[in-house]
């Protein structure tokens, strides 16, 4: 039974680990995380140093919002909602209602790379 525990803990600590990434950091108002998901943990590591703004590049394409700077770049993994929206979810869940733990205000700003009203 204790291996099964220890084995849950260890499991489980990356999850808890970047959910609570950015409880050593103070939320910077006036921070932005331009081009975001060029970083090796997008969203992540903008909200780890306390950053309440970031953006992300999307265009549509086969249905699905990717995002990405330029269409070559496009991955289907690399969506909107799982960079973005999934982990930002999870956030505003642990943390009772909102990204950060101080209540401070986030913006995900998406610039749409594909035509507004076909990607609406």
């Amino acid at each position: 039974m204790k291996k099964l525990i220890f084995t849950l803990l260890i499991a489980a600590w990356p999850s808890v680990t970047l959910l609570n990434a950015e409880e050593s950091s103070k939320p910077l108002g006036q921070a932005h995380a331009h081009n975001d998901y060029y970083h090796k943990r997008p969203l992540l590591d903008a909200l780890s140093h306390g950053f309440c703004s970031v953006e992300a590049d999307v265009f549509l394409k086969n249905g699905k919002l990717l995002v990405g700077h330029f269409q070559f770049e496009l991955r289907e993994k690399r969506s909107l909602e799982s960079l973005y929206l999934e982990p930002l979810a999870k956030r505003v869940k642990a943390n009772g209602g909102s990204v950060h733990k101080t209540k401070a205000p986030f913006h995900l700003m998406i610039d749409f790379k594909t035509d507004g009203p076909k990607t609406y």
